[in-house]
């Protein structure tokens, strides 16, 4: 699972000339895979080049784990674009004009990696999260080929503005990680001033990504919230359930024992009922998050303590020795950087050449 950042590139440092053969060079779209421009034009002149860049792919290639920093991503596609336009007949000189000032993110996303000592650990950490958002009721959307799992809801700001929360969840349990990747829209952006590359330059001395994990992640998990009892599950739920189960589930929620339910009342004896509701229950907790082990007047009411001291800003990704050559993380990129100009001043020396 990859990460699309949006990045939009002012041009209008550039010559006319220039930035004709730019907005050329962008509709010709046979840069990819590194880079697909698309140009902001006004009238007949290009103001900015527009492209999306995946990350880590296009800066180190695929890892399923890698850091959080928007600057870093966002220079490092400033250094892959120029590359890109020196292949269009711009001249260095002009080029060298393009800096961060110049970028801005349209759309992002904070990544947050959850490092664990074990695969029961991860798996209790990944069920706790999915059981949690069906009592909330979020949104959920499955991704079996790409092993991810969304979840999507409103959180409200300090503003009282609600903001649409999206969240994709990688689930490694064997790589004992799991990976958090919280959508960025420009919307989020523009509201608190974001969206100029500049503007994450200090973004860790701030605690940006901290605020925003707490903002977003465990808002939309509402962790952080006074405690407010569950709802029932609606309709749409309940449709998921068998006859016979949904019919248990119904007796649970009006207060009364499933195990005195229809076929089980008839059992000749206490444990034989009780292994019989138990056939039900993981099916219950799978697709509503319930537990009828718990009454409901009870369950309704537990507050999840596990998800409240796990579900924690984690940090920034720090790499093994052995990833440190490999990996996309903040204290690496420079050297990233580096090897990007190289090859900025390669496609150069090219152009020159041709």
């Amino acid at each position: 699972m990859t990460y699309s950042l949006h990045l939009s590139i002012d041009m209008r440092r550039l010559t006319e000339e220039s930035r004709h053969l730019a907005k050329r060079y962008g509709m010709g779209s046979a840069v990819r895979p590194k880079l697909h421009f698309m140009p902001h034009a006004r009238g007949k002149q290009c103001v900015a080049l527009a492209f999306e860049l995946q990350v880590p792919d296009d800066l180190t290639g695929k890892h399923a784990e890698y850091g959080t920093s928007l600057f870093a991503a966002g220079r490092a596609g400033l250094e892959l674009a120029r590359t890109h336009l020196s292949k269009a007949g711009i001249s260095r000189e002009e080029l060298d004009q393009l800096s961060t000032p110049d970028v801005s993110i349209e759309r992002a996303a904070a990544t947050y990696i959850f490092k664990f000592v074990g695969k029961a650990q991860t798996t209790s950490f990944i069920t706790a999260m999915h059981h949690h958002a069906l009592l909330l009721g979020l949104a959920i959307k499955y991704d079996h080929q790409a092993n991810t799992v969304s979840y999507q809801g409103l959180v409200t700001q300090d503003t009282s503005e609600a903001v649409d929360v999206v969240l994709t969840v990688l689930r490694q349990p064997d790589n004992q990680m799991v990976r958090i990747e919280v959508a960025l829209d420009c919307d989020y952006l523009l509201t608190h001033g974001w969206t100029s590359l500049d503007s994450w330059r200090s973004a860790y001395a701030e605690d940006r990504y901290a605020a925003i994990f707490k903002q977003l992640v465990r808002g939309l998990f509402q962790l952080d919230s006074p405690a407010l009892p569950y709802g029932e599950p609606g309709r749409d739920v309940l449709d998921k359930l068998p006859p016979t189960t949904e019919g248990l589930l119904r007796e649970y929620l009006n207060g009364r024992d499933p195990m005195w339910y229809g076929p089980h009342a008839v059992a000749n004896s206490e444990a034989k009922r009780k292994r019989l509701v138990k056939r039900y229950r993981d099916t219950i907790i799978s697709i509503t998050g319930i537990d009828i082990a718990v009454p409901w007047q009870d369950f309704r009411w537990v507050e999840p303590a596990f998800l409240q001291s796990k579900l924690t800003y984690p940090g920034d990704f720090q790499p093994s020795t052995q990833q440190k050559l490999s990996c996309f993380y903040d204290t690496a990129w420079t050297g990233l950087l580096a090897t990007l100009r190289r090859k900025y001043e390669l496609a150069l020396m090219r152009e020159k050449a041709s």
